[in-house]
């Protein structure tokens, strides 16, 4: 007598899923984990070629050896501790009821004050806390006459919570500098005004070797404060020609070439040390999943116990491209501003590319998406503020030719030499300026700034 012949299971839907699981879904979680952890292996060799890189330049790579390289330059008078007290001293008369009405420095405008022979009601009140500002505004013109250098007290041991309040007085100070030239102005007191202006540029050069975004970014606009008083400035009518080519001397006196190399060299510290101690980190970076290794840095970066290094998470993938994208940076610096910025765009857009990749994309290199802002930022505002000099410093050339000759030049070629060394291009396209000339008024433009000459 035959067995009976066993029926086949019925094919149920845990059936189903049980065999997708063992047959597909488990081989392509199995092939993604592993992808992934050889990614980081190879990312981990790469960022050794990053960190080797950094340390040959003899360059901070680390919070606490930033605060080490951020030191006054050797070659001009260090007045950090005036400096710091005449900050002081801007800092108590800002906090003064009387100071939030004050033009420039309060909450008025240009607008507030009137022309030279017309009544001022605030006068009095206005020269009271300038007699009170001349402490801080000697130091100033003493840092301005030395070329002064400073070295502000920071402790980038704080990391994030690094006290920069230094930055926020050096701009309440430009801006009280910017009211002084105006008074001076009233009074056709000329000679005076300039030196506030040359005080504006002296305390933005205290910040020439400060290698923080935040700290370059109020730098730039302490020039440009100044750049716009020199334009307001050199329209009147009465100044004389030395006064003019003054004018255009302290507007070309002021280099922003070392501004993007100082935020690549501070950042870098900033970026690194979150992704390799959390003690840096902010909370979003709590959602990044840690990959640890046996020794979580190198010895020579991480200065620590190794049984310490060993706890530490390191997000492996996120350092190397950031340190990688840092070194791009930082071979943009050498090029000529006109090729900075396309090339920073360039690396901004692969950065960009991280966020379009998926969510664990985003986790991965949580520091190295914040890098795009600050090196767009920076390189935008040096192009920006080079033209802006650049045009200045044609414009007032022009007034001076027409103030010799009685007519505006034909040409930008007409007033060199005697007004203009050479004929200088356009720092954001490298191109020749733009120049047009009417019956009643002559136009310098750049990219982004037109300055504008009234025919007399």
């Amino acid at each position: 007598m035959n067995a009976p012949t066993p029926s086949p299971k019925a094919l149920t839907w845990g059936r189903i899923l049980r065999i997708l699981g063992l047959y597909i879904f488990a081989p392509v979680i199995l092939v993604g984990v592993g992808y992934w952890f050889y990614s980081n292996v190879r990312a981990r060799s790469d960022l050794d070629r990053e960190i080797a890189w950094v340390r040959t330049r003899n360059e901070p790579l680390l919070m606490t050896e930033l605060n080490d390289y951020y030191t006054p330059d050797p070659s001009r008078p260090n007045m950090t501790a005036e400096l710091e007290a005449a900050l002081d001293l801007v800092e108590a008369l800002g906090k003064k009821p009387e100071a939030t009405f004050l033009p420039f420095f309060g909450g008025k405008g240009p607008e507030d004050i009137p022309p030279p022979g017309q009544p001022w009601n605030e006068e009095s009140s206005v020269r009271k806390f300038i007699q009170e500002f001349q402490p801080a505004l000697n130091s100033f013109r003493h840092a301005a006459e030395m070329h002064a250098t400073a070295r502000y007290s920071i402790d980038f041991d704080a990391g994030f919570q690094v006290d920069l309040s230094h930055i926020q007085r050096i701009r309440d100070a430009a801006r009280f500098l910017t009211l002084v030239a105006r008074v001076h102005s009233r009074d056709k007191n000329f000679d005076a005004a300039i030196e506030a202006i040359k005080c504006q540029i002296a305390l933005g050069n205290t910040l020439d070797r400060q290698p923080v975004a935040i700290s370059q970014l109020v730098r730039f606009a302490v020039y440009g404060i100044a750049l716009g008083e020199i334009e307001t400035l050199c329209k009147v009518e009465v100044l004389t020609d030395e006064q003019l080519a003054e004018m255009q001397t302290v507007s070309t006196s002021f280099d922003l070439k070392n501004a993007f190399g100082l935020t690549v060299v501070g950042e870098r510290p900033f970026g690194y040390s979150t992704v390799v101690e959390r003690r840096w980190g902010v909370s979003g970076y709590s959602m990044a999943v840690p990959i640890r290794w046996g020794v979580a840095s190198p010895t020579n970066t991480v200065q620590r116990p190794r049984d310490q290094q060993s706890n530490q998470p390191f997000w492996v993938r996120d350092a190397q491209f950031y340190l990688q994208m840092m070194r791009l940076a930082a071979e943009a610096n050498e090029m000529d501003n006109s090729k900075l910025g396309d090339e920073v765009k360039r690396i901004t857009r692969d950065i960009r590319k991280l966020e379009k990749t998926g969510i664990l994309s985003q986790l991965t290199y949580l520091a190295s998406s914040q890098l795009a802002p600050a090196l767009g930022m920076i390189s935008d505002s040096i192009v920006r503020e080079n033209v802006r000099q650049t045009v200045i410093n044609v414009g007032i050339a022009v007034i001076r030719y027409q103030k010799k000759y009685g007519k505006l030049t034909a040409g930008i070629v007409d007033l060199v030499p005697e007004f203009l060394a050479s004929i200088p291009l356009d720092p954001e396209t490298g191109a020749p300026l733009g120049y047009q000339v009417d019956r009643k008024s002559a136009q310098v433009s750049g990219q982004s700034f037109v300055f504008e000459v009234k025919a007399k």
